[in-house]
């Protein structure tokens, strides 16, 4: 308790970590207000189409395949010895890879989410313009994703996390102003491009560099840079897509086999367990530059020692935010308007222990990718192939219970799948070089 109390006192004067403890209050406060607006604001069947609209934009992960985690830790490791900056090289490599999944993306998710709103019987001009706003506004965000996560990685925390403060707020106060004029389905996106229109500002006043198209640059030195990023998406991205994509493809099951209604009573539920127990990934989210830092010089000892710290206050933060999702939806219920839009009970501790798990797994991945390593990737590819089989069966069978149920049993087996005794000794791929002593 003692090592605790100092860490959280040490916390308490780090900037970094304090604004970004800010940044997730913020979206933990705006979830839950954001859904209270789209009940009050939106018919359940809009609502369903709104919770679809960000399921199908989960696909963003095939075209990004988790380079966003990837460039952050690459970063760490690209810095020049002589002027402590990121390698022009590395930015270069990561423009072009960002750009080419952004083009990409636009173009197949466009049609194929016209093509599956048709096929679904909601392809009407208003739903179909709405979905191309949202789609304008993701597949850019893909470019601005590249660009703050060599931010974050190269450790400029304190810049990183007031851009995203920035980004965050006028995305969240937006969608809420379009909300209440009655904007609807157009809200969100026309919000997010604003945001992402001032991001881009702000990164251009930060350093001009991160927007370099590689003019004049050495073609040995992209492509090596261009190696490492793909090396890396070969091990993130069997941790981000089971995460991020089928984490989502619910919505589109629960659309196909129950409907819309459906879908926004289970949309509803899972933003609110999604805001409160998320908060518990700030701590190891701030802390992974420094870890990677660490991890860099070979200080595996001290590495050792933070990442333990920080676990513990991620264990602590998920198990309050299970309680704090089961009492704001026990809180809702006594209100006539929202108790409508809430799932059975059963179902709501189902989706709130999926999420626990989630968060748990990601919490127990930080360490080994600090040193460019993912020991995740079968168990991760094991996921991607039963959820979607899991989620229909549960659905067809059991509806909203057996569509949640699905998601722990997944989420759970890949849990204790986790390798938790760790090799003694962890060879840190390319630049951390070294053996890693490691105690559980």
């Amino acid at each position: 308790m003692k090592k605790l109390s100092a860490l959280w006192r040490k916390m308490r004067g780090e900037r970094s970590t304090q604004m970004a403890l800010l940044l997730r209050v913020i979206q933990v406060v705006s979830g839950p207000v954001n859904s209270l607006l789209l009940v009050l604001g939106m018919s359940i069947e809009e609502q369903g189409i709104y919770y679809l609209f960000m399921g199908l934009l989960a696909v963003r992960i095939v075209f990004e395949l988790g380079a966003a985690t990837a460039i952050g830790q690459l970063a760490g490791h690209s810095m020049l010895p002589e002027t402590s900056a990121v390698d022009p090289h590395f930015v270069v490599a990561v423009n072009r890879w960002m750009w080419r999944a952004a083009l990409a993306m636009a173009a197949v998710t466009s049609a194929g989410g016209v093509g599956f709103l048709v096929w679904q019987g909601h392809g009407t001009v208003r739903t179909v313009l709405a979905w191309l706003l949202m789609v304008a506004g993701f597949a850019g965000g893909l470019c601005v994703e590249g660009r703050l996560s060599v931010l974050y990685g190269s450790g400029r925390l304190r810049r990183f996390f007031e851009i995203r403060l920035v980004n965050v707020g006028i995305l969240v106060l937006g969608n809420w102003i379009l909300l209440l004029s009655g904007a609807g389905l157009f809200s969100f996106g026309t919000a997010l491009l604003l945001s992402l229109g001032a991001t881009e500002y702000l990164c251009w006043k930060t350093d001009a560099s991160l927007f370099s198209r590689g003019d004049g640059a050495d073609p040995e030195a992209l492509g090596r840079h261009s190696g490492r990023i793909r090396g890396m998406l070969s091990k993130v991205s069997c941790v981000s897509l089971p995460f991020y994509l089928f984490a989502n493809i619910q919505s589109m099951v629960c659309l196909h086999c129950l409907g819309a209604s459906s879908l926004a009573v289970l949309g509803f539920v899972t933003s609110i367990g999604s805001s409160a127990i998320g908060m518990s990934s700030v701590w190891l989210h701030a802390s992974l530059p420094e870890l990677t830092a660490l991890a860099a010089k070979q200080e595996y000892e001290a590495a050792r020692r933070f990442y333990r710290h920080r676990l513990l206050l991620t264990l602590g933060g998920v198990a309050a935010g299970f309680c704090a999702s089961v009492a704001a939806v026990w809180f809702l219920g006594h209100w006539e308007r929202f108790s409508q839009r809430l799932p059975p009970w059963p179902v709501c501790l189902l989706v709130f222990g999926g999420i626990s798990a989630q968060n748990v797994m990601a919490a127990l991945v930080v360490w080994p990718r600090a040193f460019l390593l993912e020991p995740y990737g079968a168990i991760g590819i094991g996921q991607l192939v039963a959820m979607p089989f899991l989620m229909w069966v549960g659905a067809l069978h059991y509806g909203v219970l057996g569509l949640a149920g699905a998601c722990l049993a997944v989420w759970v087996l890949g849990l204790a799948a986790v390798p938790w005794k760790w090799p003694r000794s962890l060879g840190a791929a390319g630049t951390a070089g070294g053996a890693m002593p490691h105690r559980r």
